[in-house]
């Protein structure tokens, strides 16, 4: 069972970026006079540095499942129908098939009470519940049976229940008849996968810098994540987000509710001090179709006077549906003229 993060909804607020003074970052060369906390554990502003207001670095909203790129002039460095199929009957097994058919003489009554004793010795133990879900399915009872699986917790409780209802939706749908189109049998276990994957933790797969993202998994990342200081650097952030939790709303759409937010770190082993900060923002993303690739890009410009050194960018994202959050980082770098 996996613990759920309970993010901090922010205050609405006029949307801001907010620096520390880059003057009195301590020297790359010398990490001990950093003295703040490590990233992993929330770093804070120095309290001798005032906070600098600089100009607005957000060039364009976070945008989900949309192409999005560098302008022009600010560069740096139809789905084919499903075939139908005539399925003749099928014949019948020759008696040598017939004959290699093991012996399932087992009682069912027997193998409930094994199960029932397994259950009664550990509550909890989810293979028992799911071999007796099975079992009783076996024996033409309606599945998920709740009460039998109350004491396990709501996760597993859950999987348990979509794995039995795609299996006997399933199953229903090819009782119906050998005619069928592919499509519809194997509607209910996909729709299981999707219920499954509900429950998997939230997550970032991939995390890059680029010019220019058309699409999910289509983009241009930037050969070098290498910037001069003092000039102009535009990117666009592209980041995929997996495992997250889709509900359909009012109007019949799937609707996709995320928070999203950028931090840039210096890049030390002793400490790490955050420079730069976007706040977050909601990305709503709505859909006919529910959703299975999901990414956000976000058109960002690198603050000017940052100082020579190496930096981390990090990307946090919260599912506000279920509560999860997610981080990736990626690293990049400042470098003289």
């Amino acid at each position: 069972m996996m613990a759920t993060t309970q993010p901090t909804k922010p205050a609405a607020a006029k949307s801001e970026v907010t620096f520390v003074d880059p003057g009195k970052l301590p020297p790359a060369q010398n990490p001990a006079a950093a003295k703040t906390q490590a990233v992993a554990k929330g770093p804070a502003v120095p309290q001798d540095t005032k906070p600098t207001i600089h100009e607005l670095l957000d060039t364009a909203p976070a945008a989900a499942n949309q192409a999005t790129k560098i302008p022009v002039g600010d560069e740096q460095v139809a789905v084919a129908a499903t075939p139908t199929v005539d399925v003749k009957s099928q014949p019948q097994q020759p008696q040598s098939i017939r004959n290699r058919v093991p012996d399932l003489t087992t009682s069912s009554d027997e193998l409930s009470r094994k199960l029932g004793e397994r259950i009664k010795s550990d509550p909890l133990d989810v293979s028992a519940h799911l071999d007796y879900q099975l079992l009783q399915m076996l024996n033409g009872e309606s599945v998920p049976e709740l009460n039998a699986i109350a004491p396990l917790p709501q996760e597993d409780r859950e999987i348990v229940s979509a794995i039995m209802d795609g299996l006997s939706n399933f199953r229903s749908n090819i009782r119906g008849g050998a005619n069928g189109l592919l499509k519809d049998k194997t509607g209910p276990i996909a729709e299981m996968g999707d219920r499954v994957r509900n429950q998997a933790t939230l997550s970032i797969p991939s995390l890059t810098l680029c010019r220019d993202v058309k699409q999910f998994g289509n983009y241009e990342p930037f050969t070098s994540t290498r910037f001069v200081q003092g000039d102009k650097h535009l990117m666009v952030v592209y980041c995929e987000v997996q495992n997250f939790v889709s509900q359909l709303n009012s109007k019949g759409l799937w609707e996709t509710k995320l928070k999203y937010e950028v931090l840039l770190y210096t890049d030390s082993n002793d400490a790490a001090l955050q420079v730069w900060q976007q706040k977050p923002t909601a990305v709503v993303d709505q859909c006919h179709s529910r959703r299975r690739d999901f990414f956000i890009a976000k058109l960002m410009e690198v603050p000017q006077d940052l100082p020579v050194g190496g930096y981390l960018m990090k990307v946090s994202i919260v599912d506000e549906t279920a509560n999860r959050i997610a981080e990736a980082t990626v690293p990049l770098q400042i470098v003289a003229k």
